[in-house]
């Protein structure tokens, strides 16, 4: 499809799906009645991931079809900064890249080495990056299932820890099932691996108002509608350059989130190993029923969150 304007987008190619918050079991859950009958629910968190206290698995959806050629080349010179922003904040991470092409479903980019991820613990792992984009096959299919692309991925990774899936696309979704087939599928896989996702689709405009006359962001919008997870968005390539980092700032954030049990509507109080936490230091979302502990918290394996609500 014809691009009526020149974009610069190097960070666009990052996908969708967003993160899990720090792997971890629940305990000691229960209910008691407080004042005026109204029911008080306490829970533990207990921070178990290996990896860190400050985790994200990062799954990118990449649409190889051949209109993609500026967007895929330019990607590469913005992966850099996407790292050193998850780095800054002092998020480990270990990233994943498949393609929107129905034939690649279920499969991974390599790295020049054979290897189908790249870590925070590799040397540089934005050469890695650039050698899994060089050896993409390109072109792609222009049949781009970006939703059946990323569920196919997201359950060969089975991580428990968070993670964030940014599918990269300039056509709507071509997935065989309809949207909602993959927004109960999510949510099912969600509840096997005890974790939550986030969705960072980066598409076309609803309204097309950079390309020539498109409208095609409409099923990927409607995805991220329903699927109603802390920190999922549906971003504009018209717009990339400046959503970037908000995107990566998003990923560190979730890397600290946790779901509550029961519906929320009053947070009573939270405590991180015996010690009070304050309200500048976290945020709730009633919507998707999740509390993110702020960056400057330090968690480590054994963290223990106590959490009391009504």
């Amino acid at each position: 499809m014809k691009k009526a304007l020149a974009f610069f987008w190097a960070s666009v190619v990052f996908g969708s799906l967003s993160i899990v918050l720090l792997s971890c079991s629940t305990s000691g859950g229960g209910g008691g009645v407080g004042a005026g009958g109204v029911v008080v629910h306490s829970e533990y968190f207990t921070v178990t991931s290996e990896e860190g206290s400050r985790h994200a698995d990062i799954l990118f959806v990449v649409d190889n079809s051949s209109s993609m050629v500026e967007e895929i080349a330019s990607v590469k010179s913005r992966v850099e900064e996407f790292i050193n922003v998850l780095t800054s904040q002092n998020i480990t991470f270990k990233i994943w890249i498949t393609l929107t092409d129905p034939a690649f479903h279920g499969k991974f980019l390599a790295t020049n080495g054979g290897a189908t991820s790249v870590s925070s613990t590799d040397s540089n792992p934005a050469a890695l990056i650039h050698e899994m984009l060089d050896g993409m096959p390109f072109p792609g299919s222009g049949d781009e299932a970006g939703l059946a692309s990323a569920y196919a991925a997201a359950q060969i990774v089975g991580t428990s820890n968070a993670l964030s899936i940014i599918i990269l696309a300039d056509a709507n979704d071509k997935s065989a099932q309809h949207w909602t087939y993959y927004v109960d599928g999510f949510k099912a896989l969600e509840a096997s691996l005890s974790t939550r996702t986030a969705f960072f689709p980066v598409v076309t405009p609803l309204d097309g108002s950079c390309l020539s006359g498109e409208s095609i962001g409409y099923k990927y919008n409607s995805f991220v509608l329903n699927f109603l997870t802390e920190g999922s968005k549906l971003y504009d390539i018209c717009k990339i350059e400046a959503d970037f980092a908000t995107i990566s700032s998003s990923i560190s954030n979730l890397s600290a989130c946790f779901v509550l049990s029961s519906p929320a509507t009053t947070l009573l109080q939270i405590t991180l190993n015996g010690t009070a936490v304050s309200s500048a230091n976290y945020t709730f979302s009633q919507l998707s029923n999740t509390i993110c502990l702020g960056t400057g918290i330090e968690l480590n394996t054994g963290s223990e969150v106590y959490v009391q609500y009504q």
